[in-house]
This record gives C-alpha cells, sequence and structure tokens, in this order.
C-alpha cells in the first residue's frame, strides 16, 4: 500500500527550494526510517513559497508554489 501522507515545505537557508517527502511504509517505519529522502523539486533559486499538495484518487501526486517574478 502506498503512502497516504505527503509534506512539502519551502527552505529559506543555502539551498532555498520546495521540498516533498512521504511518510514510509509501515515496514520501513518499523525499522526507523518514518520519512523518505526529501526531494527537492525546483531547480532555481529564486524565492519560492507556499506549496500545497493533491493526491489524485489514482495516487498521483501534484505539487504546487508560488515564484515571485513569474
Amino acid at each position: 500500500m502506498a503512502a497516504k501522507l505527503i509534506i512539502a515545505w519551502q527552505q529559506n537557508s543555502a539551498d532555498d527550494g520546495v521540498y516533498v517527502s512521504r511518510l514510509s511504509r509501515l515496514s520501513q517505519a518499523s525499522a526507523g526510517v518514518p520519512w523518505t529522502k526529501p526531494v527537492k523539486l525546483t531547480s532555481t533559486a529564486d524565492s519560492t513559497r507556499n506549496p500545497s499538495v493533491a493526491i489524485e484518487s489514482d495516487g498521483t501526486l501534484q505539487v504546487v508554489y508560488a515564484s515571485r517574478g513569474f
């Protein structure tokens, strides 16, 4: 069964950007790995903010965010 809990956040540091991670499968969580490795979704240093996540009924993940200058 795929994870149903997804998080997205903006990071304001030397490596700015929008990231996403999901709750690991139960077997991984019980082994001390509750979250998957964060994935950076943005490729530029532009000011990105306000990420939102939606999961389609087929499991497709959609992440949107605002970016200054666009």
